[in-house]
């Protein structure tokens, strides 16, 4: 019989790693036992670890146990901590059972803290084959639920299936009382083809939660709808986003519209924003390009708070006071940004850090694709 037993130890395994796992550290002395037993076709796998790093999420204090039994192939997961920077997740379990072409697995964790944590999702995976030429990967989502912030979210019964041709999704939804998001249709490279995710009431303020930049604040309600489908090998989104009272760092922007749709004559997908309040100080218009990748976006303000830049700006330069009214055009690609148009300051102030000085001004800033401008 073909039975035997090992150790597998790592030690000073960070240069190799650099090579051949670039953004993986393993802990020194983590290691793998086991055995396996030919005739009982038995295999036994356990693994232990002080932490690992994958891509600057720490996951300490692991345990793995692997093994088989009656036909069927057993994982358990365990570890004290993921450590992802913006978010922390305690007591981490993952369970798997495996048999044939069925995975069935758990998902859990519990931070025991205030606000809590938590989570308990089941699924079921399947590998199906409809035909010779396609393979099929089913995922049935089991009712299960996720706390966050003392929030409690439910997933219902839902299908998720993809094979080479298509990703379909049916009855997805998580929701929270009133608050829900949602997902039904098919992805493919036919056009007739669309998923629609549906949202309302989602509040935003649960976002600073997951958030590592603590410059950016955002508050308010979402809702709306965002239709994605395929034209010519291009993901194409029409969309449209309703946010109520809406606030970025702590500045009131109010209820804003910002919708996106695709124009199949010109292959433009349109966009627009615009405040659906009494005191509409914001607009923009312009569209995005899928084949070439160019944006030109046109954007007004009428007395807008300065302080709604702090989120662009380095920490060392604060702007404090004042508001501004102008015309700018934002264009070019994602890596390559260029502003042209005015702003008018009234009564800005702007705090320098590193000189521990603020300097007031009223002027008009003139932004050219390569400088700025003020005129006094």
């Amino acid at each position: 019989d073909n039975n035997f037993d090992f150790n597998l130890y790592f030690r000073n395994s960070e240069a190799i790693l650099k090579i051949f796992a670039p953004g993986v550290l393993i802990a020194e002395n983590t290691g793998f036992t086991g055995n396996y037993n030919e005739s009982k076709a038995a295999l036994l796998i356990e693994g232990f670890s002080d932490s690992v790093t994958l891509a600057g999420n720490r996951i300490e204090n692991i345990d793995i146990r692997v093994f088989t039994r009656n036909n069927q192939l057993t994982c358990l997961v365990n570890a004290m901590k993921i450590n992802g920077g913006a978010y922390t997740i305690h007591n981490f379990n993952f369970n798997t059972i495996a048999r044939n072409d069925t995975i069935r697995f758990n998902l859990n964790w519990n931070n025991w803290d205030k606000p809590n944590y938590s989570a308990n999702v089941s699924a079921n995976a399947f590998f199906n084959h409809p035909d010779t030429n396609h393979q099929q990967f089913v995922l049935q989502m089991l009712p299960s639920n996720l706390i966050v912030a003392d929030t409690i979210w439910t997933f219902n019964n839902c299908v998720i299936t993809s094979d080479s041709n298509y990703l379909d999704i049916s009855n997805f939804s998580l929701k929270n009382n009133y608050q829900f998001i949602a997902a039904n249709g098919r992805l493919s490279d036919n056009p007739d083809d669309t998923l629609l995710i549906e949202m309302q009431d989602l509040g935003l303020a649960g976002l600073n939660n997951l958030m590592s930049d603590s410059s950016f604040i955002i508050g308010g309600t979402l809702g709306g709808y965002v239709e994605i489908f395929s034209l010519d090998n291009n993901t194409i989104v029409n969309s449209l986003m309703d946010f109520k009272d809406l606030e970025i760092n702590h500045e009131n922007i109010g209820n804003t519209i910002l919708s996106s749709t695709w124009e199949p004559v010109t292959r433009l997908l349109n966009i627009q924003l615009f405040q659906n309040s009494e005191k509409q100080n914001l607009s923009a218009n312009g569209f995005y390009s899928p084949e070439t990748n160019i944006f030109n976006i046109d954007v007004e303000l009428q007395d807008k708070n300065l302080s709604i830049l702090n989120a662009f700006l380095d920490s060392v330069v604060i702007l404090d006071k004042g508001s501004v009214s102008g015309e700018v055009n934002i264009s070019g690609t994602p890596d390559k940004i260029g502003l042209t148009g005015y702003l008018v300051a009234d009564s800005a102030r702007i705090y320098l850090d590193m000189l521990n000085t603020s300097y007031t001004f009223s002027d008009t800033i003139n932004l050219y694709p390569t400088s700025i401008k003020f005129n006094n």
